[in-house]
């Protein structure tokens, strides 16, 4: 059996982009724990670029390109906590939906951490978080769960 060497490579780039704007009401403030109800709007932007090559005896035969990528706006509505220790150590967590059809057909959002107040001002938090949302608009799909380590620090003015 003859054959032809051939090698078909592609390159997948993905760049995304998501922000929020929450307001927060105050529904409980003790000593203990505080307990925030969130409304507002996600915002995400998504770039998706493919590109293929088909080679034969390492001379190009063909290739193709493409690109697609959408930009949405998602109402959200969600719950934080905050637990205070009795040291400077706290234990945080939010929990967020949305789109519900309006932007995408469901967007959520959490997570859970452990932060350290250093002074009334600053604190720093480190936790897990993931946040996953299914859209869908013209063919363009973008079903997706991100999740991981975060860290970072709050300054209350």
């Amino acid at each position: 059996m003859l054959g032809v060497p051939a090698s078909l490579s592609a390159n997948v780039e993905t760049d995304s982009f998501t922000g929020a704007l929450m307001g927060e009401y105050r529904a409980l403030a003790t000593d203990r724990m505080t307990l925030d109800v969130m409304a507002g709007a996600r915002v995400w932007s998504v770039d998706n670029n493919i590109s293929a090559t088909l080679k034969a005896n390492e001379t190009e035969v063909a290739s193709l390109s493409g690109s697609d990528g959408d930009t949405w706006v998602d109402p959200m509505i969600g719950i934080k906590a905050r637990i205070n220790t009795k040291s400077p150590f706290y234990f945080q967590a939010w929990g967020m939906i949305g789109g519900l059809g309006v932007g995408s057909d469901f967007a959520w959002d959490v997570l859970g951490g452990v932060g350290y107040q250093w002074n009334d001002t600053v604190s720093t938090v480190i936790g897990y978080r993931a946040l996953g949302v299914d859209y869908e608009n013209s063919g363009f799909q973008y079903d997706v769960i991100q999740h991981g380590v975060i860290a970072g620090a709050v300054i209350k003015f």
